[in-house]
């Protein structure tokens, strides 16, 4: 290869580096304390794709980000917890990475 590609601009003819997940801590307003969240360079790339091409920068946050979660969750069978007044039932909301990926399609 000449060393630029088919637009006439140079680039490098070394492979790109190892990619790496984006990792960080989402903090929730629940007693769980959030959580761990890693997105690999390719669902960045794809995630940034469809932000611009539909728009959504233009969107207020929280009510998409409800949206999504609401549409990505399930709720489990509620389990028990002891307190002062009695046994309160809790409800167990769970995120599956193929509920994810689902409610982002």
């Amino acid at each position: 290869t000449s060393g630029r590609d088919r637009g006439g601009a140079p680039h490098s003819t070394n492979p790109p580096p190892p990619s790496t997940s984006l990792k960080f801590h989402l903090l929730t307003s629940d007693d769980h304390g959030g959580y761990m969240i890693s997105i690999s360079q390719i669902r960045i790339r794809h995630l940034r794709q469809l932000v611009i091409d539909s728009g959504l920068y233009k969107i207020d946050v929280a009510p998409a980000c409800n949206r999504i979660l609401d549409r990505a969750s399930r709720v489990q069978q509620p389990t028990s917890s002891m307190t002062s007044e009695g046994p309160k039932p809790a409800l167990n909301v769970i995120l599956t990475k193929d509920r994810f990926d689902s409610a982002m399609r």
